[in-house]
């Protein structure tokens, strides 16, 4: 059974960088709303055990597809390409939507599925575009720190990120929260149940 749990969210209320701290969790899944990135990519570095943000060294690769076109490699770089950037970016400021599912196990290399679309700027003539990207990073250690690299300077108030985690607990029962006289009639009896609160069903007489 996996329970996914909120690790961590920031919200910026001025201009500013996102940066978000975690525990170590098995998966990772990473919602992400970069508001007004210059008409450059939108990138994503992370931290393991605990370390600094890996800033350096070329550990990162990432497989990009724009609306749909032929895969393109980007290996030896500094940083995870959530979106790279398509369409009319002249003087244009972005926004970008992103959710970024890793796999985060201990002694692997990390490797991410991410979705993202950009809207460029009102003065465009192409709106959206989309990203269906795949990441590497290559450390073994468990990613315990995320920042969002705007690589042209910080991201706008409201951007936002938010990180959830899970890991594999095992194989126990998870109950539904019903509350105290919750009924069930079965199909194949006609016969009508009523919910104790905690965990018995008794007979509707």
């Amino acid at each position: 059974m996996t329970i996914w749990q909120r690790l961590a969210t920031q919200t910026l209320e001025g201009t500013g960088k996102l940066e978000v701290t975690i525990a170590k969790m098995r998966w990772l899944k990473v919602e992400v709303y970069v508001k007004g990135f210059s008409p450059a990519d939108c990138s994503m570095q992370f931290g393991v055990d605990d370390g600094a943000i890996i800033t350096s060294g070329g550990k990162y690769a990432t497989t990009v597809s724009i609306d749909g076109a032929t895969d393109t490699y980007k290996e030896d770089e500094n940083h995870i390409r959530v979106n790279q950037s398509a369409g009319d970016t002249s003087g244009q400021a972005m926004d970008c939507w992103a959710t970024i599912n890793i796999e985060n196990q201990s002694g692997v290399w990390k490797f991410m599925n991410i979705e993202a679309l950009q809207c460029n700027g009102p003065d465009s003539d192409d709106v959206v575009h989309r990203n269906f990207n795949n990441g590497v990073l290559n450390e073994t250690g468990q990613i315990t720190k995320i920042k969002m690299d705007g690589n042209l300077g910080n991201h706008l108030a409201g951007s936002s990120i938010t990180v959830y985690g899970a890991d594999d607990t095992g194989t126990g029962t998870a109950y539904p929260d019903l509350p105290n006289g919750a009924t069930f009639l079965t199909s194949d009896t006609n016969k009508l149940y009523m919910f104790d609160g905690t965990d018995t069903w008794n007979l509707v007489s």
